[in-house]
């Protein structure tokens, strides 16, 4: 494994609404990085269709807040929550209509929300933000994407749950079978079982884009609608040129994932 890894990007969504934290500088305050972010909004090109952003301020919960039109039909609210060193962004798009929907949906995100105490103190049980952590039931989309800049090159790692509801119609791996059928010459797939956190599932190499990029998979179909064994899929992407590196990654990625048991109280609220 790399000594170093340098984290250049990084998004999570869940109930599909994109949460992060963003650090409050040390010559900065969390009115400024609000300030900051009005601006940001405001000075924004007008879609094609909408002749007014129509920007509303509020307050939730004496929170800041913001509405703006992002389509003709659909707007966008924003929520920043401030703590010591960092702000909780939630941000959430629907359509025109359903605002009252939108700030209840947000509420509940944010009240669910815990900052970590220290970087020594994380009980890693919830959805990680980075500052902190929202620990709350299981939900249909929870989704996180991390690029890593190495030394040599670039990595991305992708972890996708789907906890409620029905599965997907095609798995990751029956998708990837009919790319291979649909392109043999230009596609390498090879495909395993393999067990990981003690959840038996599928494990992919794809190699694509003409032999210059790897994708790494590793698909669990969860068992019937359980929140104690969604369905999870694993990806990682790196340049064909870094295997060697690239397979010790995965590798070391995978015998590292554990799972934690559902608390009682979620597991009864969810049957």
């Amino acid at each position: 494994m790399p000594k170093s890894i340098n984290l250049v990007h990084r998004d999570q969504s869940i109930f599909n609404i994109q949460i992060k934290t963003i650090p409050i500088p040390v010559d900065s305050n969390s009115t400024l990085v609000w300030d900051k972010r009005l601006s940001e909004i405001r000075g924004m090109s007008l879609p094609d269709d909408v002749v007014d952003l129509n920007v509303r301020t509020l307050t939730i919960k004496d929170d800041n807040a913001v509405f703006y039109q992002t389509t003709k039909r659909r707007v966008t609210l924003e929520v920043q929550k401030p703590y010591k060193d960092h702000v909780l962004s939630v941000v959430l798009e629907d359509s025109i209509g359903f605002e009252s929907d939108m700030v209840h949906s947000l509420e509940l995100i944010i009240q669910d929300y815990q900052p970590f105490i220290s970087e020594s103190v994380q009980d890693a049980r919830g959805f990680c933000l980075g500052n902190g952590e929202l620990v709350t039931i299981a939900s249909r989309n929870e989704l996180t994407r991390t690029v890593f800049d190495l030394r040599t090159f670039k990595l991305e790692l992708s972890i996708d749950t789907q906890t409620v509801g029905g599965r997907k119609d095609t798995s990751p791996m029956e998708a990837l079978a009919m790319l291979k059928d649909e392109a043999p010459d230009g596609i390498d797939l090879t495909v395993k079982t393999r067990k990981v956190a003690g959840l038996r599932g599928k494990e992919g190499k794809l190699l694509m884009n003409g032999d210059s990029t790897l994708m790494y998979l590793w698909y669990f179909p969860g068992e019937g609608y359980s929140n104690h064994k969604p369905q999870i899929e694993i990806r990682l992407i790196a340049p064909e040129t870094a295997r060697e590196e690239a397979d010790v990654i995965w590798k070391t990625l995978l015998s590292s994932l554990i799972t934690y048991p559902v608390p009682e109280e979620i597991r009864i609220l969810n049957e």
